[in-house]
């Protein structure tokens, strides 16, 4: 997600919370899905991670991320298949893209829980967690022992 590019849409700056001594916030870029998962997540190092996690492990790990988003959020084509599908299915086809979507959010926290954190993010004592409101989504990086605090 490192190149510029028209289609990346954050969101605004009111919605998605920012990084404090608890937690490191990654802001989502891309276009959302019908289910609020974003096209991917700003991949910018975040200076509270230097000297816990290199740059390297950093955008290694985005690169997991954001190519699992990618290849896996049905987007704007699940959209497309139900509003296509609508009519002639008396809006049915609407629920089933809901319920797709809401199954895409647990499988990106499920990848999250044994991709990222049950790896090499275990033993930095981190742990990354997906959150998302009615407003907006977006990473958080937090310590796993409440007492840590960022930089």
């Amino acid at each position: 997600m490192s190149e510029a590019s028209s289609d990346n849409v954050p969101a605004t700056a009111d919605s998605v919370p920012k990084s404090d001594k608890d937690r490191i916030v990654l802001s989502p870029c891309g276009r959302p899905s019908i289910g609020g998962l974003p096209g991917g997540f700003d991949d910018i190092y975040p200076h509270q991670l230097e000297g816990v996690v290199s740059r390297q492990q950093f955008g290694e790990t985005m690169n997991l991320i954001n190519n699992y988003l990618y290849y896996k959020n049905g987007g704007i084509f699940c959209g497309l298949c139900a509003c296509c599908w609508a009519p002639l299915t008396c809006c049915i086809s609407w629920l089933c893209t809901c319920n797709v979507a809401s199954k895409d959010v647990q499988r990106f926290r499920m990848f999250l829980k044994h991709e990222v954190n049950a790896t090499t993010y275990f033993d930095f004592g981190l742990e990354w967690k997906f959150v998302k409101n009615d407003e907006a989504s977006w990473l958080e990086i937090r310590h796993l022992n409440n007492d840590g605090a960022f930089r």
